[in-house]
């Protein structure tokens, strides 16, 4: 099932240029992006862009983000981590990240690549959600907008997460 996920990406600076890869994050490598709220709450400051986008997904790994687990590690991904890896596997992912910058690296995109995922869709509930591509031809740029439209553009309505 295609999926076509409109969604917006906050910067702490003013864009120029293609959006850029996260080497590390949340939810390991990739192109994130999310709902309206979250990425004006990632903005840093009057100068920041806030772009919105279109990401092509064809095979997202569907994911409830979920903060309930044992480990003493406040991360949403967990649980996923240990969904997609093999217990030893888990174990050494989950502590290369808590022992560093509490991210995940490229083992996850390629983990999910090999069963066969091209993103990943993470549902925060309420409307809240987060998605990551793994290849720049996956994102197409809708606009562009400073901080304060954003802000203005979150007034009227609640944010609502696409429909998957």
């Amino acid at each position: 099932m295609e999926a076509k996920i409109t969604c917006f990406h906050g910067s702490k600076e003013i864009i120029v240029g293609p959006l850029r890869v996260s080497n590390r994050g949340t939810f390991g490598s990739g192109y994130y992006g999310g709902d309206l709220a979250c990425a004006v709450e990632f903005c840093g400051g009057d100068d920041a862009d806030l772009i919105c986008l279109e990401m092509d997904i064809k095979n997202p790994f569907r994911y409830s983000a979920n903060f309930d687990h044992e480990l003493d590690f406040d991360s949403p991904a967990v649980d996923m981590i240990n969904a997609i890896f093999g217990p030893e596997e888990q174990s050494d992912v989950l502590a290369t990240a808590m022992q560093s910058d509490g991210y995940f690296g490229n083992e996850v995109q390629e983990r999910l690549l090999e069963l066969g995922y091209d993103g990943i869709f993470v549902d925060y509930g309420e409307g809240a959600f987060e998605s990551v591509v793994f290849y720049p031809d996956q994102i197409h740029h809708v606009s562009t907008h400073t901080l304060e439209e954003a802000k203005l553009m979150l007034r009227p309505h609640a944010t609502k997460g696409p429909a998957l």
